[in-house]
């Protein structure tokens, strides 16, 4: 599976809230960093699974659009637009997946919640 076919098929089963077929598109090692401090959020598929698990039971309707995808060698960028969080407007996202040997195994995204700034 190309990275551009892997990052679709993590966001379609992201928004299918189908954690074990999320889950199964990541490396046992995956790192998911917060980009604009570069430290991790958290290591490892049990904290995957444990994160989206939870994220996916609290916010049933979220769903994630990609408003722009680019590709280069082993990364994919997504500029995403994220709606169904109660309480919250739709924010963009930028993610920036690293695919080896057919997982994803880097992931790092920031979100854009001001409405002023351009998306």
């Amino acid at each position: 599976m190309s990275p551009i076919t892997l990052v679709q098929h993590q966001l379609d089963t992201y928004n299918a809230r189908d954690l074990n077929g999320f889950a199964e598109c990541f490396s046992n090692d995956v790192i998911v960093f917060d980009l604009e401090t570069m430290t991790p959020r958290f290591t490892g598929i049990a904290a995957l699974r444990e994160r989206y698990g939870e994220t996916f039971a609290k916010w049933p309707n979220q769903r994630s659009a990609v408003m722009n995808r680019q590709a280069l060698g082993e990364f994919v960028t997504d500029l995403e637009y994220i709606t169904g969080v109660p309480g919250r407007e739709p924010y963009a996202m930028l993610a920036i997946y690293r695919v080896r040997d057919g997982k994803i195994d880097r992931m790092m995204f920031t979100k854009q919640f001001d409405p002023a700034k351009p998306w």
